[in-house]
């Protein structure tokens, strides 16, 4: 699905070394994306979005995510994604055999990146 289509002016991604700023006129590439939040700006409108990785492009001006999962600010229901954190800190905390550690980490953190997402404060001084 497209969550969004038109002008922005700049844009914060989490790539696999770091947050990559991306701005009107980038240089044209591509990079591998891991899971966490994304934000834009388009004019007075800020936008707040969780991923769960992918790739992002950009050429010619444009960019272009494809994202395995995404979710805006206002799509997120804040009672599931508490609910999640909790399974998983469960998991991380009682840990035994035939747990899945890494997973739970995983759910850990992508439970706590669209809490942080829900409640905007992620990059919110921009």
């Amino acid at each position: 699905r497209v969550v969004y289509q038109g002008e922005a002016e700049s844009l914060i991604v989490p790539a696999y070394r770091g947050f990559l700023g991306v701005m009107k006129g980038h240089q044209d590439m591509v990079a591998v994306l891991k899971e966490g939040p994304v934000w834009f700006r388009a004019g007075s409108m800020r936008r707040w979005f969780a991923i769960g990785g992918g790739l992002l492009e950009i050429f010619g001006g444009r960019v272009t995510i494809l994202a395995e999962s995404c979710e805006s600010a206002e799509e997120i229901d804040v009672e599931r994604a508490k609910r999640a954190r909790e399974r998983a800190r469960e998991r991380l905390l009682h840990y035994r055999p035939g747990v899945d550690r890494e997973r739970a980490e995983r759910a850990l953190a992508r439970a706590e990146t669209r809490l942080r997402v829900a409640r905007k404060e992620i990059f919110k001084d921009l």
